[in-house]
């Protein structure tokens, strides 16, 4: 039953979305095909169910401004059905073998992850605990304060806040795999029902990447992307960032500047930005092809009122930062306003530091440090040598078969060493910022597909066969099969129609921090309540009518 009411999420997502666009089709009388229609040569309905958490997520946002998600949940639940139902008004045309990849294999497999699934500590320390806040309160001035963690507030609280239920939290987990099941999703659809040669290469380094994945030392792990304990990011920030790089690169490649192109790639900056701050490096290429298209005379006043939806919601995303934390980007302390009653830049870069430098996370590189011990503390931490070992060793072999598979000739140049200016850049920030592997998710797939990208020529002889085809279908679907742990695969055999159940209650790691951090830890008001908390020393008010928390 697990595997049901997944592939029920994900097919309602797809067709809410769908469903607001045949809507907007017939209220504009448009003429676009709501099946059919690419955007970087690829047809856009692959990217659906993204599109509708990034369109819930905000509305969550917006009215969090004004009312609890509790009063208006119910709400949105209703109208994602009413335009799901819009979907009536126009025959689905799709390629049958592929949405049966796609919304069938994909998402059945991924769901039996769920067996086993357990919380992530981050969560328990304050990701849960800020989605019961967004869910029963209107947004709070200052919460930062409370504690330091949820000046981070990511439009990833907003979406779980709208699934969030306390019995079970199972639908946390599959919004993971919404991600997950896309970077499949685009996988297959690049090999088996695509001819650019662009997405061919970039999505056969790519299934390579997570096959191998299996294999290495210590049983494999090389960085490509795993199922996480349940309400962690990661995964959500790795597959929007690196693919949004990948449309900025078919642009660049093939010297196809848009309007409409830098529409949904605006859409997709800004919705890594609300993912995860590192979304701001995507900004190296945006501020390129912003630079060409005006180059190609096209002006700004026409960028500014093309994009003013995504501009908007920019700016009201940075005034929620500002009223959660007193920063417009958390936590740059240079973002933070000094003179508002609720900011503490201090403390907000004493946190920043600690971040980023404590050998205890993440050992970001100082230009002070000495690089030789830096980096023997680093490669030594947690599953570093493992990860970064394998990943080398990945890398050699998609580059070999890559390299078998595709012609020598690349076509632009300049666009290659302009993606290796990029990707030295991407690593560098990671890691003067933090270089813990599941932060680098984006920055690991781009370096893979970036693997003979630009070239333009196939070995069609070999990719044509039957034997390279038949094998290639196979490590796909062992690809997707092996994504599951194997003790997940155990306890579905064991109760394959059960809907799986996951409860904070059960977790001993939730009732150790319940105990220690809260006053009245029997009581479940104490996880919504933020006066409950006994670890940080703060005072309350109010203005105009929010609360608002002060150190």
């Amino acid at each position: 039953m697990t595997i049901a009411l997944f592939i029920f999420f994900n097919l309602t997502l797809h067709f809410f979305f769908r469903g607001v666009l045949i809507f907007s089709k017939k209220l504009f009388n448009s003429n676009i095909d709501v099946d059919s229609y690419k955007l970087f040569e690829l047809p856009i309905f692959i990217l659906y169910p993204v599109f509708s958490l990034f369109v819930l997520g905000n509305i969550a946002l917006i009215l969090n401004f004004i009312t609890p998600i509790s009063n208006i949940r119910l709400g949105i639940y209703i109208i994602v059905f009413l335009f799901v139902a819009f979907n009536f008004y126009q025959k689905i045309n799709y390629d049958y073998k592929f949405s049966f990849v796609s919304f069938l294999f994909i998402p059945s497999v991924l769901a039996i992850s769920s067996y086993g699934i357990n919380i992530h500590y981050d969560a328990i320390d304050y990701h849960l605990n800020h989605q019961s806040i967004v869910l029963y309160e209107k947004i709070i001035i200052g919460m930062q304060n409370i504690r330091i963690q949820f000046g981070w507030s990511t439009i990833y609280e907003y979406i779980q806040s709208l699934l969030f239920f306390e019995n079970n939290l199972l639908y946390l987990h599959f919004v993971n795999l919404i991600y997950l099941s896309l970077i499949f999703s685009f996988i297959a659809y690049c090999l088996f029902f695509n001819k650019s040669i662009f997405y061919k290469i970039a999505s056969l380094n790519l299934i390579l990447f997570s096959f191998l994945d299996n294999f290495g030392v210590s049983g494999g792990g090389n960085a490509f992307l795993q199922i996480q304990m349940l309400g962690k990011v990661d995964i959500a920030f790795g597959v929007i960032f690196s693919l949004t790089y990948l449309f900025f690169l078919y642009d660049i490649f093939n010297k196809t500047y848009s309007k409409k192109s830098f529409l949904l790639l605006n859409f997709f900056v800004l919705y890594s930005i609300q993912l995860k701050v590192f979304g701001l490096y995507l900004l190296m290429p945006y501020s390129f092809y912003l630079y060409r298209l005006i180059k190609e005379k096209i002006k700004i006043s026409e960028l500014v009122k093309s994009n003013s939806i995504a501009i908007l919601l920019g700016i009201l995303y940075l005034f929620k930062n500002f009223i959660v934390s007193g920063c417009f980007i958390f936590p740059l302390s240079a973002t933070c306003v000094p003179n508002i009653s609720w900011a503490n830049i201090d403390r907000v870069k004493v946190f920043s530091d600690g971040v980023r430098y404590s050998y205890e996370n993440n050992i970001a590189f100082k230009f002070s440090y000495n690089i030789k011990d830096w980096f023997e503390i680093w490669i030594n931490h947690a599953y570093n040598y493992q990860i970064h070992v394998n990943f080398l060793g990945s890398l050699l072999i998609i580059y070999l078969v890559s390299s078998f598979l595709t012609k020598k000739n690349n076509h632009n140049s300049f666009a290659r060493n302009l993606n290796l200016f990029f990707i030295f850049l991407l690593v560098l920030t990671y890691i003067l910022t933090g270089p813990t592997f599941r932060y680098g998710f984006g920055i690991y797939l781009i370096i893979v597909f970036s693997i003979n990208l630009g070239k333009n020529q196939l070995n069609y002889k070999i990719l044509n066969s039957k034997y390279f085809l038949s094998t290639l279908s196979l490590i796909f679907f062992l690809s997707v099969g092996l994504t599951p742990r194997i003790y997940s695969y155990q306890l579905f055999f064991e109760e394959p129609f059960k809907i799986f159940s996951i409860s904070k209650f059960d977790n001993p790691y939730y009732l150790e921090k319940l105990n220690m951090e809260y006053d009245n830890y029997d009581s479940l008001e104490c996880y919504i309540e933020p006066t409950c908390i006994k670890f940080e020393k703060f005072s309350e008010t109010s203005l105009i009518g929010y609360r608002l928390f002060k150190k």
